[in-house]
């Protein structure tokens, strides 16, 4: 079997037992450790992967000449090697968290599936995506099977991302807005979405768990380590304190791991 290799010439597998948070922003990070995981609303824009470039409007036929943008409360990770983590770190951010894959599973976290426009997938979506607008009226038990379809959709990207090798954390809350759709003006948008985003965070029953002994390694730099530790002390014992700071030193120690080519 051929190796694959990284940047420094070292043989690494496709896969790992982690799977990686990133953030460019130190707060949002801390907070991870403070309050747990939050979903935070994304925007995505299925324009060209469903080949969608206007939205029906059931409430009265007319067709909106807009993207297909959807802003959705998700906690997204990554299944990437080791060796590959400083360009991921590029695009998101040099503060990460490596959970441990048993942890995502045990939580019924999704692995994302990726698709192109010519795909049977995308086809089969805009035929639903319009049966579901078209006959919104119509529909027996329509949220619960539109919300159903929105739990299958919120799973699936565009094959340019697939590098990412992506989780998704789904937040299964009946009373929570699941998809936020843009409808052409960018100020409404943006104010449903912060709107939403406030009820998520003010709500402390909407949030992902987790352990110290869940997570692998924290990845920060060791001149911000003493800050991470004074900014998070109050919230965890002092067990839990010494296995952060080791979890630190790991990632920054040559105990990192080289994954060897399966």
């Amino acid at each position: 079997m051929s190796k694959v290799m990284n940047d420094e010439n070292i043989p690494i597998r496709e896969s790992n037992n982690c799977i990686y948070h990133f953030s460019h922003n130190y707060e949002g990070f801390v907070n991870i450790f403070r309050q747990k995981i939050k979903p935070q609303y994304c925007v995505e824009d299925f324009s060209s992967f469903y080949g969608v470039s206007s939205i029906y409007n059931y409430e009265n036929g007319d067709t909106l000449n807009i993207p297909l943008k959807i802003a959705q409360p998700i906690f997204c990770l990554c299944d990437i090697p080791y060796g590959r983590l400083s360009v991921h770190k590029k695009r998101h951010g040099n503060f990460g968290i490596g959970f441990k894959k048993e942890w995502g599973k045990k939580n019924n976290l999704n692995i994302v599936s990726y698709s192109h426009p010519q795909s049977i997938t995308s086809a089969s979506f805009r035929i639903l995506i319009n049966y579901f607008t078209k006959n919104q009226k119509d529909i027996i038990d329509f949220e619960k099977n539109y919300r159903c379809f929105s739990y299958i959709i919120m799973t699936y990207k565009p094959y340019e991302y697939y590098e990412e090798r992506e989780w998704r954390w789904i937040p299964l809350y009946d009373d929570i807005l699941l998809a936020i759709k843009y409808n052409g003006n960018e100020a409404d948008f943006k104010k449903e979405i912060d709107k939403n985003q406030e009820i998520i965070n003010s709500r402390d029953d909407i949030k992902l768990d987790f352990s110290i002994d869940d997570i692998e390694y924290i990845i920060i730099d060791n001149d911000k380590k003493d800050k991470f530790i004074e900014d998070i002390k109050n919230f965890y014992d002092a067990n839990d304190i010494q296995k952060i700071s080791k979890l630190i030193d790991k990632n920054n120690s040559s105990a990192a791991p080289t994954a060897t080519a399966s």
